[in-house]
């Protein structure tokens, strides 16, 4: 049985340049075959190569349980590997996301935090200020009245 693909710029996509997944191609595919064929037994998987990638085949068995059985393959693979795809995806962006939401928000309270105490220090510092001032008056005051008498 020669299996006929219609989706082979996926695998391009999936695996990369032809060297890398040309074997992961084939695992694939026989793992698939194990699980879809009623009989148990792997069907035997032939396939072409082009230079840019796979070639779609044409099936050597005319009946439609051929067909069947490689377009089952197909959409189990393809979609296998989209859902990894995005739950990969999501995943990092969500946690992320959070992430930096809460640096932000952090980021935000520290700064206000900063703001209040650098007013309240300021306050401090003035008052502080205005007693000194009004001891030192005092003080003067006094020195003035004892020269005085």
């Amino acid at each position: 049985m020669i299996v006929r693909f219609t989706r082979p710029i996926v695998w391009q996509v999936v695996f990369g340049n032809a060297e890398s997944w040309e074997f992961e191609f084939d695992r694939l595919l026989c793992s698939c075959l194990m699980a879809v064929s009623s009989s148990g037994q792997t069907d035997r998987v032939e396939y072409l190569r082009r230079w840019n990638g796979v070639r779609p085949f044409d099936s050597a068995d005319s009946d439609s349980d051929a067909l069947t059985k490689t377009r089952l393959i197909e959409t189990w693979i393809f979609k296998r590997w989209c859902q990894k795809k995005k739950k990969k995806k999501k995943k990092k962006k969500k946690k992320n996301e959070k992430k930096k939401k809460e640096k932000k928000k952090e980021k935000k309270k520290n700064k206000k935090r900063k703001k209040r105490k650098r007013k309240k220090n300021k306050s401090k510092k003035k008052k502080k200020k205005r007693k000194k001032n009004k001891r030192k008056k005092k003080k003067k005051k006094k020195k003035k009245k004892k020269i005085c008498a």
